[in-house]
């Protein structure tokens, strides 16, 4: 007999907290618009500086079924290969109620 240890499934906070960093992501994401830094331009700077360490850190938030080819070493026709990409694709998720992140 196992002693089950913690909290019921679904009586913490987890979820609460992962809408709250979303919409903190989200604010941020705006306030660089307003400084006249949008998200995209600091992608196009961190591909153009080190592709390799921005693929890598951007993947661990892209969905793990994507298969992401490019024939080119142009940067910026790597970018739109991987938008088209990105845009085939279905993503099944799990929505957060009220969360801007969830597609509905």
């Amino acid at each position: 007999m196992t002693n089950k240890m913690g909290r019921p499934k679904g009586s913490g906070r987890g979820p609460q907290i992962i809408h709250r960093l979303r919409q903190s992501i989200f604010e941020a994401i705006d306030t660089l618009d307003r400084r006249g830094k949008p998200l995209a331009m600091l992608l196009a700077d961190a591909f153009e500086a080190n592709p390799t360490a921005t693929l890598l850190a951007i993947s661990r938030v892209l969905p793990k079924d994507i298969n992401i080819q490019a024939e080119s070493t142009n940067y910026i026709n790597v970018l739109e290969d991987v938008s088209r990409s990105i845009q085939s694709k279905t993503i099944d998720h799990s929505p957060v109620p009220g969360d801007r992140l969830s597609v509905n």
